[in-house]
């Protein structure tokens, strides 16, 4: 069943769409497994799930970890839509870069549950029902291009990390990150999204002394932000004491 989602989120594909070096038209990377099974982590999806089931039945929480290192990935829901929130920023930057154009990015590089039907001030396209949309594991596609630096130039890349490190909003998984490790060096950067009871975030982590990781985490039913945001910190912290324990 598809949700509302928010559009902060569409930054991101325009983000890496204004900086795309590589013509389009090109086959898109394969997707990562479809859920759990080789390269999967049990023990983390089991303390995931039940950190979730304690948000109760009318919080809907969507979940998708990926170890760049090893690539194992967890996926909870990671294909359920969601309505994704945005800022200003994305009307003006639609200006130049269409929704075909940036959707078209989005199917070519493996993520096609980023939907980008319109512009947030498209009130016809809103009216007629077109909303965009945004799944767990469509979202961490974006990121990992990103993380990963597959499409762009190393300046590009550099440059987008320098913006999402620089992000002031940190309420959500940078929160779980211990600050002693932010101390010691490992590196966040994350995107946001949140309108009316919508609470998402992206993160690539860099930790010092293990190797990155991306989580994304998408959730609906909050009517306090607040709440929704300590949970995801929680999950957050679950994810990076798991991924950077000692073997």
């Amino acid at each position: 069943m598809a949700l509302p989602s928010p559009l902060g989120l569409f930054s991101l594909p325009l983000l890496v769409l204004f900086h795309l070096t590589v013509p389009l038209g090109v086959d898109p990377p394969p997707s990562g497994p479809t859920g759990p099974g080789e390269g999967s982590s049990t023990d983390l999806r089991e303390q995931l799930e039940a950190r979730i089931g304690q948000e109760g039945d009318s919080i809907a929480i969507s979940v998708a970890y990926l170890d760049l290192g090893s690539g194992t990935r967890v996926e909870i829901a990671a294909d359920r839509e969601f309505h994704a929130a945005s800022t200003m920023k994305v009307p003006v930057l639609l200006e130049h870069l269409t929704p075909d154009s940036v959707q078209a990015t989005m199917n070519r590089i493996g993520a096609p549950g980023m939907k980008v039907l319109r512009g947030v001030s498209d009130i016809p396209a809103f009216e007629a029902g077109l909303s965009n949309r945004a799944t767990a594991r469509s979202y961490l596609r974006s990121l990992e291009v990103i993380a990963q630096c597959e499409i762009t130039s190393r300046e590009a890349c550099r440059d987008m990390m320098e913006i999402l490190e620089g992000q002031e909003f940190t309420s959500e998984l940078p929160a779980g990150i211990p600050a002693e490790a932010r101390a010691q060096g490992t590196r966040v950067g994350n995107k946001t999204g949140s309108i009316t009871g919508i609470l998402h975030d992206g993160a690539i982590v860099r930790p010092h002394h293990a190797d990155p990781y991306i989580l994304i985490i998408l959730t609906e039913g909050y009517d306090d932000h607040s709440v929704g945001s300590a949970a995801m910190a929680e999950l957050s912290r679950l994810v990076w004491t798991h991924h950077t324990a000692s073997p």
